[in-house]
């Protein structure tokens, strides 16, 4: 390597792409980290945890590339195996910090805990960033060549990913993405000299140290695993891994394990002996021992969810989130002529039915159950089976960590799917959590009221019956009407169980509020307040009364588990006590402080360069219009370029059916033609480059008017189809839009590197910074406009290239006036 714009040799290339695969694969692997130690929500914090490192890359380049340059080569190698061994390192240290996200309400040390994960943890990508920042500032001449190849090994290590995940277990696969980083300090080194071997092979031998040892995923303490395995007796009985995660199952035979959510307290019988389902570290659910005893599941009688079963006989069941089948069992139980279970994790009904066949019964009787590994929207999107019943259960999320998660089944369109998988006769259940005052039982009950009122099923309250246990809720939607019979026999079952009812046609006050009773009847004026419209919701934000955010989620912003409106959240943060604050949803405030953090640093990182007399502060080139045109183009490109990726990672996962499946695909399609964008607008865009620029922001904006407007119906209408065809549509659909994303930045890049070198450290730290602040502000966004409104934002980001860019030549082509 030199700095006069000579050309990268093959190995220099080979490392920069392996490198960059390796970084990658690193990225969406501390998803899963996330997933197994804190929350697995967040997929845009993982992004911003590499950006963070790209962007503070720009500015360590900015203020001492100069110095570097004597020795590029060694600085290259030391980056390299900088990145080798902090992948594992970082890690390792990381989960020594006592963060618990939970407590960022009230515990203010949680905000320097989170900042030092965050810097941790963006290391190996600050790393990385140097070898890429380095190689493009030392060959001006090949920058579109080296950012291609750098976007295209991203991709395909993204792509590897999914695969390596089904062989190894996360740790060792994070570790292996060390080796990666080893390698391409090896592969830069060849002809370095023995100097730099020796450093490689130092590091490389410490790096395989801490491989061979791998790198444990300790859940923390609060986590339900962890709280499961301090209970004396308990032992983990069987675990397992895979791209749906790592599954612990976990089994205690001094104090015996009892879930039975929404039991009444007048239940006969108890559940038999179980074992505990955790996927990294959540609970998902109890696999009983069913097939030693046909009464076994006589508990599930007395439970909420066993309320549609009391008005219908031999029903055709659809089970959404069946998890390892118990209310499989309950269906089966309650007289079911057939259940189709849909369970998007492939690993539990593998555990439920190969490793615990022997517990699971008639649940994995392949007569009786037909077990399906997909998302339920795409199952009913098919229209190939109709049912008499299809049920949905909500897990508790009392914290609010899921407020930013997004989640399409519980959406108004969600919920519209499920309810024309329907015969005539057909009921949709939907269970969940009770919390008070009423949250996510009155959001489900709006969702389901306007459901009813776009399919004109009106007045919705006449096909609507609602009752709460013991922390859960059991409400019914039903095609026709509800009878005066079954009008009976919900009083009925309601009654001989304990429940309470909240809504049901004919209901009157004094019918509520009767067993499990609360100083006011709040569950039943809610939903008299909903149903009869006695007092609207106040648009947009959706409270009324006292009553936190209940506005019902759409496919555009599907965030049904956020209870926190920003007004609420302002005042309480603002005027709350401690125990005020504690009620503020868990996952927006990690949200919120996400942003302001990487805000705050991404523009430290920004401004510093200019605070300091350094490389790009000199009077030859420090000229406000040069400042202001660089910022501006690599600022917006930046921004909006991740927005658009982070805003398909989501859209995908109904799609695809996971988060780690949606994330590799998105970010393999986009770095990958993106990178093949960046190598063909080095052949063609030398003559007119801002016409180039030109035609690909038109091009990137007229495709997201299409995909706004067509390709949530074609994702839909192909739901159904096998994994691999899913995957050749998605790929389809994204991979035009990412030719056309990948053209602008090495042009401007390649503009300012002929013109003003000096300046590209700085651009390269700009794309980066802004990039961060853009991944982090995508929920927070999206919640208010919308994915379509922010996807609009970003079309019209890159609309105002061209401008920009005019602008940016016209500047870069002036003069340089070294007495100015």
């Amino acid at each position: 390597m030199h700095d006069d714009g000579s050309m990268a040799s093959p190995a220099v290339l080979f490392a920069i792409g392996l490198l960059s695969a390796a970084a990658l694969a690193y990225e969406i692997l501390l998803i899963r980290l996330f997933a197994v130690v804190h929350w697995q929500h967040l997929v845009s914090t993982a992004i911003s945890l590499a950006l963070l490192g790209y962007g503070t890359s720009g500015t360590f380049l900015a203020l001492f590339a100069e110095r570097l340059k004597s020795n590029v080569v060694g600085a290259f190698v030391a980056n390299a195996a900088l990145f080798g061994v902090s992948a594992v390192a970082s890690v390792a240290t990381a989960q020594a910090i006592p963060l618990d996200p939970q407590a960022l309400a009230w515990d203010l040390r949680q905000l320097a805990y989170l900042v030092a994960t965050f810097l941790l943890l963006s290391i190996p990508f600050f790393a990385a960033a140097n070898c890429i920042g380095l190689a493009l500032w030392s060959f001006p001449r090949q920058v579109s060549k080296i950012y291609g190849i750098d976007l295209v090994g991203a991709g395909l290590g993204a792509c590897l990913v999914p695969l390596a995940l089904v062989w190894f277990s996360p740790e060792y696969a994070m570790a292996s993405t060390a080796a990666g980083g080893m390698l391409a300090a090896l592969a830069a080194s060849l002809r370095a000299r023995w100097r730099t071997l020796l450093v490689v092979s130092s590091c490389a031998a410490f790096g395989f140290n801490l491989w061979s040892f791998g790198v444990e995923f300790r859940p923390a303490v609060y986590k339900d695993l962890s709280r499961s395995l301090a209970v004396m007796g308990a032992e983990v009985d069987y675990d397992t891994s895979g791209n749906g995660g790592h599954v612990t199952v976990v089994h205690n035979r001094q104090v015996p394990m009892r879930l039975a959510t929404g039991l009444s307290l007048n239940a006969q019988s108890l559940p038999p002996d179980q074992l505990g389902v955790f996927v990294d570290a959540d609970l998902v659910g109890a696999l009983g021992r069913f097939a030693d005893d046909p009464q076994a599941g006589a508990y599930l009688e007395y439970v909420v969810s066993a309320l549609p079963y009391a008005l219908t006989e031999q029903p055709r069941v659809a089970v959404v989130g069946a998890g390892v089948g118990e209310r499989v069992h309950q269906a089966l139980q309650l007289g079911a002529r057939h259940v189709t279970a849909i369970e998007p994790n492939p690993l539990l009904p593998r555990v439920a039915c190969e490793q615990y066949a022997a517990w699971s019964g008639q649940a994995c009787d392949p007569e009786k159950v037909t077990w399906v590994n997909q998302t339920a929207r795409a199952i009913f999107a098919a229209r190939h089976r109709t049912f008499d019943l299809v049920t949905i259960d909500i897990a508790a999320d009392p914290s609010g960590i899921e407020a930013l998660t997004s989640d399409h089944q519980l959406t108004r369109e969600g919920m519209a799917s499920a309810f024309s998988s329907l015969d005539e006769q057909g009921m949709l259940l939907i269970t969940g959590p009770t919390r008070l005052p009423p949250r996510m039982s009155l959001k489900m009950l709006k969702t389901v009221r306007d459901m009813l009122s776009d399919t004109r099923l009106t007045p919705p309250s006449q096909h609507i019956a609602m009752l709460r246990g013991w922390q859960q809720f059991a409400l019914l939607a039903t095609k026709r009407p509800i009878t005066e019979d079954d009008n009976t026999n919900i009083r009925d079952f309601a009654k001989a169980r304990g429940f309470d009812l909240v809504w049901l046609p004919g209901i009157t006050a004094q019918d509520a509020n009767r067993f499990q009773r609360l100083r006011q009847a709040q569950y039943f004026l809610a939903a008299r307040d909903a149903l009869t419209a006695s007092v609207p919701d106040h648009a947009p934000s959706g409270e009324s009364r006292d009553i936190p955010f209940t506005a019902p989620a759409s496919d555009d912003k599907p965030y049904p588990h956020r209870f926190t409106g920003w007004r609420s959240w302002y005042q309480t943060m603002r005027y709350g006590d401690q125990t005020q604050r504690a009620t503020i949803d868990t996952g927006l405030q990690i949200g919120i402080v996400t942003l302001a953090a990487v805000s705050l640093i991404g523009v430290v990182l920004i401004v510093l360069p200019l605070a300091l007399n350094c490389s790009v502060n000199n009077r030859a080139s420090n000229r406000a219009g040069a400042m202001v045109a660089t910022l501006l183009y690599f600022g917006v490109l930046g921004a909006a370029f991740i927005v658009i990726e982070i805003t398909w990672i989501d859209q995908l996962q109904r799609f695809l059916g996971h988060p780690v499946y949606a994330t590799s695909v998105v970010l393999g399609v986009f770095l990958v033609f993106a990178g093949l964008g960046s190598l063909w607008s080095s052949r063609v865009g030398s003559a007119r480059p801002l016409r180039l620029v030109g035609l690909a922001a038109a091009t990137i904006a007229a495709l997201c008017a299409g995909y706004i407007a067509w390709v949530p119906d074609i994702l839909l209408a192909s739901g159904s189809a096998p994994f691999a065809a899913r995957i050749a549509i998605a790929i389809a659909v994204l991979a035009p839009l990412a030719f056309a994303m990948g053209i602008p930045f090495p042009i401007g890049l390649r503009l300012l590197a002929g013109m003003r070198r000096n300046l590209v450290p700085w651009a390269w730290g700009i794309n980066g910074c802004t990039s961060v602040i853009g991944a982090a502000s995508v929920p927070l966004i999206t919640m208010q406009v919308g994915f379509g409104g922010i996807l609009s934002g970003a079309a019209l980001c890159y609309l105002t290239l061209p401008i920009v860019g005019r602008r940016f030549i016209r500047v870069m082509h002036r003069p340089l006036d070294d007495a100015q």
